[in-house]
């Protein structure tokens, strides 16, 4: 994945196996941004000096969720997750469609994702790894 910011200068996804990011490097290969996770999502960001300087932060989290800043929690076009308690916190808009745990994250984040926040899927190496970011 590309992230450009206002300096027009590219910076590049390290993503894991379900897709998210590990670290965010310059065209240099340089960490930028880089982030531990807990088996749910709660992320620890380190952001290097000169990433600071320059305004990179990086928004997303968790298998590409969107971290909102205000409120700790990441947004999955249909629903929050947060990730400390590794549940959803509103129910599944498809109800019991969903599975019976109709706040479930997925039973096993390490290798299950539910990137729409509607439906745990077992993640797909070559789909979340396309081009072989993934290795």
């Amino acid at each position: 994945m590309l992230l450009r910011l206002a300096d027009e200068r590219p910076r590049y996804y390290q993503c894991d196996q379900i897709g998210t990011p590990q670290e965010v490097t310059d065209e240099a290969g340089e960490v930028a941004w880089s982030a531990r996770y807990k088996a749910w999502g709660e992320a620890k960001e380190v952001i290097s000096e000169a990433a600071r300087k320059a305004g990179i932060r990086n928004p997303i989290r968790f298998q590409g969720q969107y971290f909102d800043h205000e409120t700790g929690l990441h947004y999955n076009r249909h629903r929050y997750y947060d990730p400390n308690s590794g549940r959803f916190i509103c129910k599944d808009p498809i109800g019991l469609a969903g599975g019976i745990n109709v706040f479930q994250y997925a039973p096993n984040p390490i290798s299950w994702i539910d990137p729409l926040g509607l439906h745990c899927i077992l993640a797909d190496t070559d789909l979340v790894c396309r081009g072989g970011a993934c290795t």
